[in-house]
């Protein structure tokens, strides 16, 4: 039995992530979701999907144990915040990727029993949108084509030009074999 060469298994799973990803976009362009959940050590996590873009909020100083739940799209009636629905601005994009972090005040009837007292929670956020990781994919897939292409042409040109298509030795005085590589003229 053949195995098949690291490229090929490469290949192959850049095109699948790029094809999730991809079908991840399509998705959520009319469906806002929202997975949280909360971990040791007082953080509470979120993971929201918004028009073209899903976000990852880590939050520390949770007050509360939030078992992992999936709320679907339609209107939200929580006992605690969403953050991953505020804006990022402008000034906090690098490369398509928008990271903002902050301090947000939690009131008691948000999280508690009434008459709890309020707390200050700090959060990271990180916003990505569905088409930097679709391009990244596709580039990483397309490079070996384009290497292919570009090798191709340069072959041709020193062929035309009296050069070993191979190595570029001068093959003007040689005979029908390159005296560099070998290759036949």
């Amino acid at each position: 039995m053949a195995r098949l060469p690291m490229r090929w298994i490469f290949r192959v799973l850049v095109l699948s992530l790029g094809a999730g990803f991809a079908g991840l976009w399509v998705r959520s362009r009319g469906v806002n979701e929202l997975v949280i959940f909360s971990m040791p050590h007082a953080r509470y996590v979120e993971i929201a999907t918004i028009p073209d873009q899903f976000r990852v909020t880590l939050v520390d100083n949770w007050p509360l144990k939030v078992p992992l739940q999936r709320l679907p799209s339609k209107p939200l009636n929580l006992i605690w915040p969403v953050f991953g629905q505020g804006p990022i601005y402008s000034g906090r994009f690098f490369f398509g990727l928008g990271v903002t972090q902050g301090i947000r005040r939690i009131s008691a009837p948000t999280w508690g029993p009434a008459g709890g007292p309020a707390t200050f929670v700090t959060y990271h956020e990180l916003s990505v949108p569905y088409s930097l990781p679709v391009a990244i994919c596709g580039i990483i897939l397309f490079w070996p084509v384009v290497r292919l292409a570009v090798n191709q042409r340069r072959q041709r040109a020193r062929a035309a030009s009296g050069f070993c298509p191979q190595c570029g030795y001068d093959l003007r005085a040689s005979g029908r074999r390159c005296p560099e590589c070998g290759t036949l003229r």
